[in-house]
């Protein structure tokens, strides 16, 4: 839900006054155009300029011509609330107070005083009364002191606290020469009983609305204010000082923002300002502009730029304990280097579940639904890959369940101490208590435990009966599957397995991946004060999936891992310095998971340890198995004890890699947990042994040549983005070169399986909602193929026995195009200018050189295939005209065909393009034929530059032109399926006046609109056509 917030301040209304028609109109028409269903007017005070019921009756008609208009306009909610300014008391003839009279006023005075001091309020009180008696009578008002007041507004599915402080009594004042002046500031003293109560409100915000600023407070008072108001309001709104001052005060629970509106005066000067403050609940996300009148232009203009604010959340427990500020900032905050917080960016993950004993496998995609299914089992087991989420799971359930439960996290570091007094420790730690009485006054019910990775707690019978003695449900992360398989005690697992379930963290496939993407690329433009549009977040999101589906097998899709990916795109993506994503998005990961465990085993330089790891994955990569005895493990860490002098021992390097998950067990032998760990390793160690390349040449040649054997061909990569200089770039180019010169280029325009086709495509559907969830589904199932081929056989690395010749060269060929497209963007600027050339002619030849192997024999046996296909097919249906049919088998053979061609161009095109290196790749080769040009075209299509757009529209038009004339319907078909991808990534494309005349060239009128209405669908579509 969104809502709107307008704070207006020291309007100073005579009897006389009249705001001009065209400020209250377009104070209207700024309400009218936000996407909004509630407006909450907060009057800061000085309402009237001397407080007499003349000038009360004057504001009263003001405010409800003001709210009369609103409601003509709008069907808006709209509220309004009051404090008291110094201009709002009437004061007796003849009082005067000067400013040594308020220094004399301690805390004593100030209550005994107060009475006599509210009186001079009175007509103030009758305003602010009669007001919500005419206009929202419904709403209550709860008085916490008799200067403090709280409203809750509960809109749909948020609350609204709203404080209103009267903080301008005991005001500076001389009734003689009717003169109010300002207070000194650190003159003002707050009342005994201002108390803000503990609230839990973690889906709406809380307001704070008082006249005079907080620097008008004595030092006792403004500290006191502070922190009252501690982790429980989000905004701060104050007036008096007639100019608008917005400022952020890091409190020690939260962040509060102090408004400060200047005056909205009557005046024809250009003095009248406003602030308008847009909340968004679903997001947390806050919009704050200031407004101020221009007398020439007639209209209120935003004075400053626009200023996003990020509402943290409040965390508080039963019976007010709330989380201790240590615990909260480590415990919420340090996720991913500290740069998020978990409680702003989760996205709930897909999660799969098992019924105890029934082991009946369901799936839920949201909190309600999981805490439906939960809610009756005293066991949550979390289960899921490294790095899946599982501690981040944690804590979100901790978020979500903390404002009416009693939660304690443990870590099974803690619990492996066996210190009897660990969990009254830590709830000390965590609430910041030192009374177990606390925690014992919670019904037991209403306790829960969270336990981290508890498969790695050493007496675990022992502790689930301790943790069942404190806590009501016990939530355990069983990483290594353990708790209910034959490791575990037969006691331990019937304990658990009769009230328990088991949920499984999946990875984060194309939907809950555009969603977690999306959520943390809009945090990072408000941290860095960016405006947002839909468009940038679609442009963006189109950017982030071509390099995920063109790099799937490098990267594991699990939370950490994506929110790495979009915080370095988002930083560096688009740089020309040669740092790589590839790299340094996985260093962070590694380096990740190892710090997390070092602290165990007391080290403080992880150098020597990664040597190590980098000299056993070296070797582990030449061998036919991913498997290695510790034994080998003992001589390659003594080798390097003797060479530097280190004193390493084996068991304490084996523990770090386990312990951190990088490699697992499995009886006698030792494993690397993923063939993207092992390359990354074993690409460092040949880095190292880049420096002396003569020595080593023959181990660089053999993996450059053999890229169809187990991880070479990730290794490759791994050392080109590794490297500091261009040396094993330039080998790899001319390695590639030299193996690939033999191999056949298809030319297209001899290919005459396709080229005999001569069926045009017509008319282009449009792609329903139902096709894109089709497509969408599809896709998720391909990437989890992709995903669960690259995990399944992890020991085994060799497979070349089960490789025939021709198996091995489309392999070897395919991994080239890879390896070359995916290291042209980031090192071709590098390069010398014979290279550049060497690097552009393999990007147009490669791709063409596999379409060659898999498609060389569907000339010369055409009509076989056919007659094969429809033998098959006869069986399956009734008799029909076989020409008929057989030319129906061609068509569809044609179509696959021709998208697997504009796939591998497509793929090709996504790794090689960024804005750098577009121009010289469409214009650094020589096209000899229509297969050139075709994929030319598709390069084109990729680049981002408005300059380049117009270069690919008017390519496209001229080569499907002299297609035409040529009667070339294979290129003709092509170009307007590359047009048709093109529209439906270009965000800014409008479908009317140069757009729609672009269009035309290819598309009669009925296709045009049929691809305008399904222009949302962002997937791969060459098989869907």
């Amino acid at each position: 839900m969104k809502l709107l917030i307008i704070h207006i301040t020291d309007l100073h209304i005579k009897k006389n006054t009249h705001y001009s028609v065209d400020k209250i109109d377009d104070i209207v028409r700024k309400i009218k155009r936000e996407n909004i269903e509630t407006c909450i007017f907060l009057f800061g005070g000085d309402i009237v300029n001397s407080g007499t019921i003349p000038e009360y009756e004057q504001a009263e008609a003001i405010i409800d011509n003001l709210f009369s208009k609103i409601k003509k306009d709008t069907n808006l909610k709209v509220f309004a609330f009051f404090v008291p300014g110094n201009h709002d008391i009437q004061y007796n003839e003849g009082f005067k107070r000067d400013r040594d009279h308020i220094k004399t006023i301690t805390s004593e005075k100030y209550a005994d005083m107060l009475d006599n001091e509210l009186v001079k309020f009175s007509n103030y009180s009758y305003f602010e009364k009669e007001f919500y008696r005419r206009n929202q009578s419904d709403i209550s008002i709860v008085e916490i002191s008799k200067l403090l007041t709280k409203i809750c507004l509960k809109l749909e599915d948020i609350e609204i606290n709203i404080f209103m402080c009267n903080n301008s009594v005991y005001t500076y004042f001389d009734a003689n020469d009717q003169q109010f002046y300002d207070n000194e500031k650190g003159l003002l003293l707050l009342e005994n009983d201002f108390l803000i109560e503990d609230y839990r409100n973690n889906n709406g915000i809380n307001l704070l609305l008082m006249h005079y600023p907080l620097e008008y407070y004595n030092d006792d008072s403004r500290n006191r204010f502070i922190d009252e108001i501690d982790g429980k309001i989000n905004f701060v709104f104050t007036g008096h000082i007639h100019s608008d001052n917005n400022s952020v005060k890091l409190t020690t629970r939260n962040k509060t923002v102090f408004i400060s509106s200047g005056e909205f005066s009557n005046s024809s000067n250009d003095d009248s300002e406003f602030t308008i403050l847009t909340y968004d609940s679903k997001d947390r996300k806050a919009f704050l502009m200031n407004y101020k009148w221009e007398k020439e232009n007639k209209h209120y203009s935003n004075k400053r730029e626009t200023q996003n604010i990020e509402i943290p959340h409040t965390i508080s427990s039963l019976n007010g304990l709330s989380l201790a500020t240590e615990f909260t900032n480590e415990f919420y905050y340090d996720i991913t280097s500290g740069s998020h917080s978990v409680l702003d960016l989760y996205v709930f993950p897909p999660l799969k579940y098992d019924l105890g004993i029934t082991k009946e496998s369901k799936q839920v995609y949201n909190y309600k639904k999981y805490d439906d299914v939960s809610r009756k089992f005293k066991f949550i087991i979390i289960k899921g890959a490294e790095l899946s989420g599982k501690t981040t799971f944690l804590k979100f359930l901790h978020s979500k369940m903390i404002s009416d439960k009693l939660m304690v996290y443990l870590e099974y570091k803690s619990l492996n101490t066996n210190k009897e007094t660990v969990i009254k420790n830590e709830f000390f730690t965590q609430y910041g208590v030192n009374s177990f009485y606390q925690f014992e006054k919670v019904e037991i019910e209403n306790r829960i435990v969270i336990i981290d990775d508890f498969d790695m707690v050493e007496k675990k019978e022992m502790w689930i009966d301790k943790l069942q003695k404190f806590f009501g449900k016990i939530i355990l992360v069983d990483g290594e599957s353990i708790l209910l398989s034959s490791k575990t005690s037969k006691d331990l697992k019937e304990i658990i397995e009769e009230d328990s379930i088991t949920f499984t963290i999946d990875n984060f496939y194309k939907s809950k991946r555009e969603e977690l993407v999306l959520s943390v690329y809009k945090s990072l433009m408000i941290r860095n004060n960016i405006p947002n549009t839909i468009s940038k977040e679609k442009s963006f999101l189109l950017k982030f999936e071509n390099m995920i589906k063109s790099n799937l097998t490098l990267f594991s899709i699990n939370p950490y891992m994506l929110t790495l990916l979009v915080d370095y795109l988002f930083n560096v993506g688009g740089s020309e310095d040669g740092s790589n994503i590839y790299s340094e998005v996985f260093r962070a990961n590694i380096t990740f998971q190892l710090n997390s465990v070092t602290s165990k085993y007391k080290i403080t330089n992880l150098n020597p340890y990664l040597a190590i790891i980098y000299k056993l994955a070296f070797d582990v990569s030449k061998k036919e198995y991913n498997t290695v005895k510790v034994s080998e493990v003992e001589n390659i860490v003594e080798n390097y004890n003797e060479i530097f002098g280190t004193n390493i021992l084996c068991l304490e390097f084996v523990g770090l890699l386990k312990d951190s998950r990088i490699i697992k067990e499995d009886g006698n032998n030792l494993y690397f947990a993923s063939k993207n760990y092992l390359a990354f390793f074993a690409a460092q160690e040949y880095v190292k042994k880049s420096n002396y390349y003569d020595e080593f040449s023959n181990d660089f040649i053999y993996l450059i040549t053999n890229l169809f054997e187990g991880v070479n061909d990730k290794i490759i990569l791994f050392i080109a983005f590794s490297q500091q200089n261009s040396r094993i770039i330039k080998e790899i180019i001319d390695k590639t070169e030299n193996n690939t010169k033999q191999e056949t280029v298809m030319n297209i325009d001899e290919f005459m399986f396709l080229k005999d086709s001569k069926d045009l495509i017509g008319d282009l559907k449009q792609v329903t909602k139902q096709d894109r969830e089709k497509i969408k589904k599809r896709q998720e199932k391909n990437e989890r193929q992709i995903v669960t081929q690259e995990t399944k056989e992890i020991k085994e690395i060799k497979k070349t026995e089960k490789l025939d010749d021709f198996q091995k060269k489309v392999i070897s060929i395919q991994n080239y195009t890879m390896l070359i497209s995916t290291i042209f963007p980031s090192f071709f600027h590098v390069l010398e200018v014979p290279y550049q050339k060497k690097l552009t002619h393999l990007i147009y030849t490669l791709p063409n050189q596999l379409l060659f192997l898999l498609f060389k024999d569907l000339d010369d046996n055409k009509n076989e295939i056919i007659d094969q296909i429809y033998n098959e097919i006869s069986k399956e249906i009734k008799k029909g005209n076989q020409e008929m049919i057989k030319n129906s088998i061609y068509q569809i053979l044609v179509n696959i065909v021709r998208g697997i061609m504009l796939a591998v161009y497509d793929d090709t095109a996504r790794r090689s393009v960024d804005q750098f290196t577009v121009d010289k790749l469409v214009n650094g080769f020589e096209l000899i034929n229509s297969g050139h040009k075709i994929e030319n075209l598709m390069i084109k299509s990729f680049s981002i530059e408005k300059n380049d757009k117009k270069s690919f529209e008017e390519a496209a038009v001229k080569l499907y032109n002299e297609s035409k004339d040529k009667e070339d319907i294979l290129v003709m078909n092509a170009i307007k399926l590359i047009v048709k991808r093109y529209v439906y990534d270009n965000e800014d494309f409008s479908f009317v006046k140069d757009d729609r005349k672009f269009l035309n060239a290819f598309f009669d009128n009925r296709s045009i609109n049929e691809i305008q209405k399904g222009k949302n669908i962002k997937d791969s579509f060459w098989f869907h056509i």
